[in-house]
């Protein structure tokens, strides 16, 4: 399940590879900003991965790439502010349907969901490691004053 993953690159990992099952592609990825951050079904490739940006920008709805046949391919918008997008390829020559479509806009949501939970989650960690620093710091200084404090009471007693 992506929601129960234990980071945002198992959770982006799990989503590329379940939902390329469930639409029977045999290429699939996830690219964020142009780069692939989670892929199934090949290997580390800029030629591939340049090809698979292509679809990822709405170019082309076919994936050409040295060593992968052409193939019919769908591009999905998981988060449109980042950019991040999935993209499918099968080697069949059957086009992808609406209701395939539909199903991997679900899909994407979900991921898209869960990635701000994860970002979510990590930015209040750091907000709560960030305010425990600060609270040493304010202790460590109510600490200072006060025993400046005693020390001032000290000096008057003797005076």
């Amino acid at each position: 399940m992506v929601s129960s993953a234990e980071d945002e690159r198992t959770a982006s990992r799990v989503a590329v590879e379940r939902a390329a099952h469930a639409l029977d592609a045999d290429l699939a990825a996830l690219l964020h900003r142009g780069e692939v951050v989670a892929s199934v079904g090949f290997r580390n490739d800029p030629m591939l991965d340049a090809a698979l940006a292509e679809v990822a920008d709405g170019q082309t709805a076919r994936l050409t790439a040295p060593g992968v046949d052409d193939r019919p391919a769908l591009a999905i918008t998981v988060e449109p502010d980042t950019p991040s997008r999935l993209v499918f390829a099968r080697e069949s020559d059957r086009e992808f349907t609406a209701e395939e479509t539909y199903l991997a806009r679900g899909m994407a949501h979900v991921l898209s969901l869960s990635l701000r939970l994860f970002r979510l989650a990590a930015e209040e960690r750091r907000q709560r490691r960030e305010a425990e620093m600060q609270s040493e710091l304010n202790q460590r200084l109510l600490d200072s004053l006060q025993e400046r404090q005693e020390l001032l009471e000290r000096l008057e007693e003797q005076s």
